[in-house]
């Protein structure tokens, strides 16, 4: 039986809202139905605005999701901020005002208590990266990946260069369930 698996677009560059706007809009165009921006100022209102208003301006035809590149971050390219539990439930809840479909990495990998403290708190559902491993490698069946799904976390894989998410408890639509995702 072949089965078909939706994709999101991933978008990792700085842009303007309206720049991430229209690049949201183009991937609409070539079928993509959801996407993912990447959020990295120092100043939460700028992630805040940048995120509230593509969400908005695409409405109900595009979801968005958010990745905040935190579970395994990358200084080595620029300085990032390092995000906490007050400033992660800060913006879950502006971004599930905007109707966000999902957070990535929000918070590090090993944070453990956080990442369920936030899972708990936010209307949106919490997703842990596809960087499963303390290494860095993805890993099958990691001490992560369990520690994660006990807490009733989301997981990402990757599969070659394209992520699927699967989900525990929080209604995002289940696309892959990948092996480092069970408990």
């Amino acid at each position: 039986m072949r089965q078909t698996i939706r994709l999101y677009a991933s978008t990792g560059e700085v842009k303007t809202p309206a720049e991430r706007i229209s690049e949201v809009e183009e991937r609409y165009r070539e079928g993509f139905r959801a996407v993912k921006l990447q959020v990295h100022a120092f100043d939460e209102a700028e992630d805040i605005r940048h995120v509230v208003e593509t969400a908005r301006a695409v409405g109900d035809r595009v979801k968005v999701g958010v990745d905040a590149n935190q579970g395994w971050r990358v200084t080595i390219v620029s300085d990032a901020l390092l995000w906490d539990l007050a400033r992660a439930e800060r913006l879950a809840e502006a971004y599930a005002n905007a109707g966000v479909a999902w957070i990535e990495e929000p918070l590090p990998m090993d944070g453990y208590d956080d990442l369920a403290a936030l899972t708990a708190y936010s209307q949106i559902p919490i997703a842990g990266g596809e960087l499963v491993g303390g290494s860095g490698r993805p890993r099958s069946r990691s001490s992560w990946s369990r520690a994660a799904a006990r807490k009733g976390l989301l997981c990402t894989a990757r599969t070659r260069d394209t992520e699927a998410d699967g989900t525990s408890r929080r209604g995002l639509r289940i696309i892959v369930r990948h092996q480092a995702c069970q408990p």
